[in-house]
């Protein structure tokens, strides 16, 4: 009975802070439906951390940089390669230099020139080991990265024999690769190959400047206004090289709870729902006021741990929770089958992707002899221990994603049905994705972005080298290790592929993660917002935006 009443103050708790946050929606509501309209309000579950390309490190914060910065080259709805701030580029023979021809009527949003100087303080700063660039190791194919990414003696870009960037003209720039790398045209696509200004930047310390809450840039929208934890407003830039965007207008607005965020699109409080509860997809789908949209990315969800620690680092244990952690529930419970199942990092739509790899099918008897032969029995309490010590272990997660809130219920009573504690930790998205990058957790569950092609994340994420980047859980596998470099080291379509299936054979094996789903992308928005295109890249349809209009 205390349990009980301790959970229905809990409950009671939960439905004041909503009511009070539904009743502040009020002060928010735009003009009616149906009324013309230049602005657009999309509710999203947390902050963004920093609104600059080159140092943000979470989904957040490039929903909001899509419309700020521009970058060299996009991808279209095809995934094809497409000209942006460059109008061209030409590539040497042997396939280690790109030459870009910049587009000539291109200002930043202070009125100062886009020019080649702009892209080569851009590079130059990716490569700077003191700014906390987490996409560096994308661009680990640059001639002269590991002389001038070495944290302890950083070279002068001068004194190297052949220099990554080369400015020709103020519209011509020329970048060079120590080795031909496929991906590489992909990896300079927005959000994360954001250029940003010289003029702005240059001297001063990225990873702390004013620049990252009011930045400048090149794209059809400037950041106005920046309230932490409550909204950040946009306004179309009317010098924007590609025509000023229809909507004048971009509000984000933060509504961690997923009712209130819900509800807020039924009453105007918002325009879009981004990541909208899947119990009320089929709501809106029959609602005929409403467009509902989705598309399947490079993102997947995981149960992941600290592998270089016990009880993680041993095989055994790892392979236990893949048996007893059922997501095929999730899928059908949580995701309500706006979502399939995971076998690894690399998507089914993917062109490396391969299912024929090890299978974890949920047996939790399997899993307690696995526990078994790592040595572990049950304690007096029923938890399964070793040396005395109890198999328990904190899970932390966002907490403004229903997704994770009810997986995380679901992993815990399933966990627990062999004899393993989960303490759940939702933390706000913004301290969560700190301590996430500081390997500051022993297990997480998490959604991973992706990368439309399989290089960039699958490098950053599992290569050995990269402990102190995206590696965050520790992952160690010479044979990965050599199997991505193989990878990114060829041109060869096939070879690549022969190398991308290796290593997700070899990553089945080692069980670093229970792989979870790839999610089916979703958003909500009146039938009147016209233009939303869906690009199969993660959060790419805020991409659209500044084409998006009002049409009633």
């Amino acid at each position: 009975m205390e349990g009980h009443a301790a959970r229905t103050r809990r409950g009671l708790s939960a439905a004041v802070i909503a009511l009070a946050l539904l009743l502040s929606l009020a002060v928010w509501l735009p003009p009616a439906r149906g009324v013309a309209k230049d602005s657009l309000t999309i509710g999203l579950s947390s902050d963004a951390s920093f609104i600059n390309a080159l140092i943000a490190s979470d989904g957040q914060s490039y929903k909001v940089e899509w419309s700020v910065f521009d970058c060299l080259v996009a991808y279209d709805e095809a995934l094809a390669i497409r000209p942006q701030l460059a109008e061209s580029w030409d590539t040497s023979p042997d396939g280690l230099s790109y030459t870009f021809h910049l587009r000539k009527d291109i200002v930043w949003q202070d009125g100062r020139p886009f020019t080649a100087d702009d892209v080569a303080f851009w590079m130059y700063s990716m490569l700077n080991p003191k700014v906390r660039a987490p996409s560096r190791a994308f661009f680990g194919g640059m001639a002269g990265y590991a002389e001038l990414t070495n944290p302890d003696h950083p070279a002068d870009p001068a004194g190297l024999p052949r220099k990554p960037v080369e400015v020709l003209n103020p519209s011509t720039v020329r970048l060079n690769l120590a080795y031909p790398y496929a991906a590489f045209l992909g990896v300079l696509t927005c959000p994360r190959g954001g250029i940003v200004p010289k003029h702005a930047l240059e001297g001063k310390d990225m990873n702390t400047a004013e620049f990252n809450s009011r930045p400048v840039g090149s794209g059809p929208y400037r950041v106005v206004e920046w309230r932490k934890g409550e909204s950040i407003a946009l306004e179309a830039f009317d010098r924007y090289y590609g025509g000023r965007p229809p909507i004048r207008r971009l509000i984000f607005r933060i509504i961690p709870d997923p009712v209130v965020r819900t509800q807020a699109l039924r009453t105007a409080g918002i325009d879009m729902l981004d990541d909208p509860p899947t119990d009320e997809l089929d709501r809106f789908a029959k609602d005929p006021r409403y467009a509902v949209a989705g598309i399947y990315t490079p993102t997947y969800q995981y149960l992941g741990y600290r592998l270089d620690r016990p009880p993680f680092s041993d095989l055994r244990v790892r392979q236990a929770f893949s048996h007893a952690v059922d997501f095929d529930v999730i899928v059908r419970k949580v995701l309500r089958g706006y979502a399939v199942r995971a076998t690894g990092p690399l998507p089914p739509t993917s062109w490396a992707y391969t299912p024929k790899v090890r299978r974890y099918p949920y047996d939790p008897e399997k899993a307690k002899g696995l526990l078994a032969e790592a040595g572990y029995t049950p304690g007096p309490d029923g938890i399964m221990q070793k040396d005395g010590r109890p198999l328990r272990f904190a899970l932390k997660g966002d907490q403004g994603t229903q997704q994770i809130r009810d997986s995380a219920v679901i992993i815990q009573d399933q966990l627990a049905r062999i004899g393993v504690a989960a303490e759940i930790r939702l933390l706000d998205f913004p301290t969560f994705v700190r301590q996430l990058f500081a390997s500051d957790f022993e297990a997480i569950l998490v959604g991973w972005t992706g990368h439309p092609d399989p290089d960039p994340f699958s490098y950053t994420i599992w290569h050995s080298s990269q402990w102190n980047g995206r590696n965050f859980a520790h992952y160690k596998n010479p044979e990965v290790d050599k199997a991505l470099e193989d990878a990114r080291r060829t041109m060869d379509r096939g070879a690549r592929r022969a190398a991308y299936v290796k290593f997700q054979r070899l990553l089945a094996d080692d069980a670093p993660y229970v792989w979870g789903y790839y999610p089916k992308e979703m958003y909500v928005f009146p039938k009147e917002l016209r233009g939303v295109a869906l690009i199969p890249a993660q959060a790419a349809v805020y991409q659209s935006l500044r084409t998006a209009v009002w049409q009633p």
